[in-house]
Parts: structure tokens; sequence; C-alpha cells
């Protein structure tokens, strides 16, 4: 049983936060008079995406405080999110057998840029820990000038998460706990920036099947789930769901962002041009041959360009789709000849690599942000009170 989590979102920063995850460890190594190299905590890099291997599953479990590096990414990564959700279930699992309240889950401000005005928004926060005088850990990691501030607020830290350890005993999460399902805690705070983000917000649609809808239609169905937001289209290179894959590469950008179903395309584009913001169709090319979808997409397909992209994943290591690339090419062109005639660059097909499609929806991102911001709907404040006079120019 480890005495610290430390949950953090990938990206620049990684060699600094493994640097700050072996200082910390060794600060609490410190205080418990441990002079062996045991791991007294565990660090969480996010690498296995949706997948959740066993030993993640049961640190987080066991785990008796979480250390969250806090930074504008952080809470738009849903990984981070269930991590959280998961840990304040504990919490308040300990809380309704004892009675007692428990400082465990420690949010550290690792980079004040962009967060959320109201972090206290998601359950089972604490008060952050931030250095005095109130400089961003990144910041303070980085630089020797401050290095007698950042070992001071590692103590500290570690002083933290010691006598939590002492004073607490969290109970272990249930066996049944599903991570790959669990609530992502951040949501509610996402919602509450969706109003002003417009063009930094993301819906990304899943046009493809569940395991069972797609045997109809082709044999290999190993590259879906039980859900339609299960499907892998990268297997076995990439094995992660192509939706928790747009996610990251959109939180990598700062774009919040959220997964819905097919049924609801039509709504989210209504909704998505109220409020300047964008929409990514992740089409599996094998559902043109099923009716409901083909019903649902060809709805779509309009003359007007709009920000509303459109994906096609065509993996080169799955056989079955490399045989039929061309019909399944000509079924995707058929069902959007508006696309295909105008060559838009917010249609993308038959990309054929993992890298290829970060890059690609990076780019389109990017393009749709554009098109928001030169033709998207434009929101004036109410001017309150008399107007003023006209500016007058007068000469010298």
């Amino acid at each position: 049983m480890r005495h610290f989590f430390l949950s953090y979102s990938p990206g620049d920063d990684d060699l600094y936060v493994a640097r700050f995850f072996r200082d910390l460890s060794n600060a609490v190594r410190v205080l418990l008079g441990d002079a062996s190299d045991r791991e007294v905590g565990f660090l969480d890099n996010g690498t296995a995406n949706d997948r959740w291997p066993s030993e993640i599953r049961n640190e987080l479990a066991t785990c008796q405080t979480l250390v969250v590096l806090c930074s504008a990414k952080l809470f738009l990564d849903e990984r981070c999110g269930r991590v959280w959700t998961v840990f304040s279930d504990r919490l308040r699992a300990y809380e309704a057998e004892t009675g007692r309240v428990a400082p465990a889950l420690i949010p550290v401000v690792w980079s004040s840029r962009d967060l959320p005005a109201d972090i206290e928004a998601a359950d089972g926060v604490n008060a952050p820990a931030q250095p005095s005088p109130f400089e961003d850990v990144c910041v303070l990691i980085r630089l020797q000038s401050y290095r007698p501030a950042y070992e001071e607020f590692v103590a500290g830290l570690a002083r933290r998460v010691v006598e939590t350890n002492q004073a607490h005993r969290i109970p272990k999460a249930p066996p049944n706990v599903d991570l790959r399902t669990a609530r992502n805690a951040f949501e509610v705070l996402q919602r509450q920036g969706r109003g002003a983000r417009g063009p930094q917000y993301v819906h990304f649609v899943i046009a493809a099947g569940t395991r069972e809808e797609m045997r109809p239609v082709r044999q290999d169905v190993d590259f879906y789930g039980e859900r339609q937001e299960d499907w892998s289209p990268y297997r076995p290179s990439a094995a992660q769901s192509l939706a928790a894959r747009a996610r990251a590469v959109a939180a990598d950008r700062l774009f919040g962002s959220e997964v819905v179903p097919i049924g609801a395309l039509g709504e989210r584009i209504a909704g998505a041009r109220e409020r300047n913001e964008i929409v990514v169709v992740l089409l599996d090319s094998w559902v043109v041959g099923l009716e409901p979808f083909r019903k649902a997409l060809a709805s779509f397909d309009s003359a007007d360009k709009s920000p509303v992209a459109v994906l096609v994943p065509a993996s080169r290591d799955d056989a079955e789709t490399s045989g039929r690339r061309a019909d399944l090419r000509g079924g995707v062109m058929k069902l959007f000849p508006h696309c295909a005639q105008r060559r838009d660059t917010l249609f993308r097909t038959e990309i054929e690599t993992p890298a290829g499609f970060d890059d690609d929806l990076a780019a389109t991102l990017e393009e749709a942000q554009n098109r928001i911001f030169a033709k998207g709907r434009i929101f004036r404040q109410p001017v309150s009170g008399p107007a003023n006079a006209r500016p007058i120019l007068e000469g010298p």
C-alpha cells in the first residue's frame, strides 16, 4: 500500500513531473525514517489511456492520499477526472463509516495559467497546495534561484502526506469499481466554462457500431466493443478507443470535449452553431452499409461550410478494411457528395495510422476554430445606460 498516488495529465512537463515525484518520494521516506529505496508513492503517467492495467487499478484502490498536479489540461483530461472520482468515493465511504473527514485528496497548483475559476466545484477537493509566494510548482522546479522555496514546499507536502496517512486509514475501493466507466469528476467544471470557451469546445460524435451491430457487415469485429465509443480502429498498434485518443489530442490543445452518440448528431450540430462550438464526426466507413447510421449521417452533408468535421480512419493493420478500401471509400464519398466535391479540409478520409490521426485531428481543430473566428455568431454585450455621443476628431 503506497502512501500517495500522483495524478497528472501527461504532456510537455513529463520530465519535471518525474523529478517532482522522486523528490516527494524521497522527502516522505526521510520523514518515515526509511533509508531504503522502497517505493512509497505511485506515478500514474497516463500512458495506458483507457485500458487501465491492473497495477493502476490496485494502486488507486489502496493508496492513502491522492496528490493531483493541477493545470488547465488536467481538468480537460477525462482519465484524471475518473481517478479523482474513484478516490473521492473512497473518502466519502470513510466519512460515512467514521464520521471523520480525511484531507487526503491534495491538489497541487502545478500551473495556475487558465485554471478553472472554481476548482472546488469538483467533489472531494481540499484547499489547493501552493508554495509561497504563490509561484507555480512548474516554475519553482525549473529555476535554480527558487531551489530553497521548492525544497521547502516539497518537505511541507511530504509532511501533509505522512500526517494524513498516520491520522486516517482510507478503505479500499470496492472490487467491482470499473475505472473505464467511472464518472468524470471534472464534467461540472467543463460545463461551467463552456459558455466562455465557444471555439475551444468539441463534440466528438462516434459514428461506429457495437460489436453486435457490426457483425452483419463485416467479419472481423475485434475493433469494436459493447459500446459504440469502444471502437478502436488502430488495434493492435494503438489499443485505446478512438474516442479516448481524440479527447487526449483535444486536451493537449486545451479544448474541452465530450463524446456523444450518433443519434445526437443533428441536435449537436444545431447547438454547436448556436454556441460557436465544434463538432467532429469520427466515422467508421463500414457503417455506411447500415441503414440507421446512413440515415443519421446523410442529414449532415450540406453545401455550406460549417464547423463540422469528418475524420475517417482506415488502418493499414486492418486487413479486411484494406482489402475493401476502394468500396468503402466510394460509399463514404457517395454519402457525403458535397464534402467530396468541394474538397473540404474538414473532411479527411483514409487516415492510416494513429500518428496520422493525431495530426489530422489537430489540424482539423485549428481550421474549424479559424472558421468560427471568421464567420461564427457574434455575441454582443447589451449597452447599458444612455448612448455615448458620437466621437468627433478635432484638429490641433
